[in-house]
């Protein structure tokens, strides 16, 4: 979706759990490509707490990884919720909603989570979000308000799309390289 208008041949598919995706008889993977036998699958998984050594042995397999610990830290990031405030013409609670995600993310450490993993805040912040700044119809669930609300205020020029444009550039090249 946030690439849908620059990559227009990539279609993204949940393929589940990093354990699952990184065994080679991935179920997912195979029914894919026996329905599309000449299309280009490649694995994406989160950054996670994975060393460089790993991001190493994964992309040798043909699975990458993402440069931010897991997508929600690319849909947290700062100015796609400051972006979102300005496209619903509320810019001025900006403070407060960058205070609930402050919040949010320390519950999360709390928790026993790492410092910067914003799915497992994402949550928490959905529901005071909504709930102290008063906004509606973004969504039931934090999953869909991610997808549905802000996800799509994620836009060429803002520093995280030229980020996650970045990402997949150089994917897709180790790809073509490794195809060559």
């Amino acid at each position: 979706m946030i690439l849908s208008k620059s990559s227009q041949n990539i279609t993204f598919i949940s393929g589940g759990a990093c354990n699952d995706i990184e065994k080679p008889d991935h179920a997912a993977t195979l029914v894919l490509k026996n329905l599309m036998p000449r299309t280009k699958i490649v694995k994406l998984l989160d950054r996670d707490d994975r060393s460089e050594q790993e991001v190493k042995e994964l992309n040798q397999d043909g699975i990458y990884v993402t440069t931010r610990r897991n997508l929600e830290s690319y849909l947290l990031d700062d100015e796609v919720i400051e972006e979102y405030l300005r496209s619903i013409e509320k810019q001025e609670k900006l403070a407060d909603a960058l205070k609930i995600k402050a919040d949010a993310l320390q519950a999360s450490i709390d928790r026993g989570n790492p410092n910067d993993d914003l799915k497992s805040a994402s949550g928490h912040f959905f529901t005071k979000f909504k709930q102290e700044l008063g906004i509606t119809r973004i969504g039931n669930k934090s999953d869909a308000f991610l997808k549905d609300t802000l996800a799509p205020v994620i836009k060429p020029g803002t520093k995280v799309f030229e980020e996650i444009e970045s990402m997949f550039v150089s994917i897709l090249d180790k790809v073509y390289l490794s195809e060559n």
